[in-house]
């Protein structure tokens, strides 16, 4: 229904990313901020050939699901695309999400899809922050980029973050010679461990600073400051006990681990019993930290290889023992196609694959099918509440 220049939909349902899709006249149109079976009034912002961008002007028929948002950035800040949305009902679904993204690109019939796993709490989870800075006359705005990445929101407080990080971030921002030291263009890191406390940095990490304390399902785990490590813990021991569970189960004598980090599934894989441990990373500091955790943890013998992950894998694959797991955590780009190739050809039969990019996972997996492999188990953990996006645990196999 048009109503003057504005129309009323009825939203479908949610894509992946946080939009909500409805129709006018038949073609598709995209509104954010809604939930699906609310009757909505949208403005047109911008015509496709096969769709309509919209902004969401008035809920005429809000859904049960509906509930106020805590956040007073969430109708500006791009970040977050369910602070509308009951959170039972937004790992709901994203589960939904995961189980279309996959049927799409796989047969499952033959898969076992595990209980959702999210954080007990929406807010107030993440361990790290990255605010970019930029300058409006003489005034400093520090906070996250708006959509189409051009201008900066002004955040003095983000719900996400762990308190102590927001009150750091308050301690700084009341402090005048704060703004005046950020430059456009800067961006600031706040992280925070429970052990060290916030740690803050411009840009990028001062070389000689000490590796952070994790506090770990399995203990304590060092991570260089600069290297990567899941921004939600509660996220973290849930891949961790995923992957304890099937290790348990299966018995590999040995793992493989791609893009091994700091050796988070390396020391889980030790700590369930695998013999052999082997694990692949480019990051250098990365690759120290990682041999450290794992000599910590009791793997005196795993190997932590320093380099481009498609350049050793073929060599490294095939003085493997046949009964060996690989281990695939990627960024958020998936697995490369001359890698994915090389999995293939290789004489491995069982592969985890951790993914934070439902639609990058749906590409590679169908690749994997073709050659082979059957998807066996698939879980969604909620690693990141109120955004769009979320962690897969999946498992193959192949005869």
């Amino acid at each position: 229904m048009r109503l003057n220049n504005n129309f009323e939909i009825e939203i479908e349902k949610i894509t992946f990313g946080g939009l909500g899709l409805g129709r006018i006249d038949g073609k598709v149109c995209f509104a954010p901020r809604v939930i699906p079976g609310e009757v909505v009034e949208v403005e047109i912002k911008k015509e496709k050939r096969d769709y309509y961008n919209s902004r969401l002007l008035k809920v005429l028929k809000p859904s049960p699901a509906r509930v106020e948002e805590e956040c007073p950035y969430g109708k500006f800040c791009p970040g977050c695309s369910y602070q509308h949305i009951d959170y039972k009902y937004e790992n709901e679904m994203k589960d939904k999400q995961m189980r279309d993204f996959l049927e799409r690109n796989i047969p499952i019939d033959d898969c076992e899809f595990g209980d959702w796993q999210a954080p007990e709490k929406a807010h107030g989870y993440r361990n790290k922050i990255i605010l970019h800075v930029e300058k409006d006359g003489p005034r400093t705005l520090l906070g996250y980029m708006y959509e189409g990445n051009q201008t900066v929101l002004d955040i003095p407080q983000c719900p996400l973050a762990c308190d102590e990080i927001n009150e750091k971030l308050a301690e700084l921002r009341s402090d005048k010679g704060f703004f005046h030291s950020l430059h456009k263009g800067q961006t600031f890191t706040l992280r925070y461990t429970k052990e060290d406390g916030v740690v803050c940095w411009r840009n990028a990490p001062k070389a000689g600073l000490s590796w952070l304390k994790e506090d770990m399902p399995f203990g304590k785990f060092s991570v260089p400051v600069g290297s990567f490590h899941q921004v939600n813990n509660d996220g973290s021991a849930a891949l961790i006990a995923n992957l304890n569970t099937l290790l348990k189960k299966e018995k590999p004598d040995a793992v493989l681990d791609l893009y091994c980090g700091s050796g988070l599934f390396g020391v889980t894989a030790t700590l369930a019993g695998v013999p052999e441990v082997i694990g692949i990373e480019i990051d250098e500091q990365a690759v120290e930290s990682a041999r450290y955790n794992l000599r910590q943890h009791g793997a005196e013998n795993a190997k932590v290889i320093a380099s481009n992950v498609g350049k050793i894998f073929e060599k490294t694959v095939d003085e493997l023992p046949e009964s060996a797991i690989l281990i695939v955590d990627p960024p958020r780009s998936g697995i490369g196609r001359e890698l994915k190739k090389s999995i293939v050809k290789s004489k491995i039969k069982r592969l985890v694959y951790i993914s934070c990019s439902p639609d990058t996972l749906g590409r590679d997996l169908n690749m994997f099918h073709n050659k082979g492999f059957k998807l066996k188990f698939a879980r969604m953990i909620n690693m990141f509440p109120r955004t769009s996006h979320f962690e897969t645990f999946s498992y193959l196999t192949r005869d």
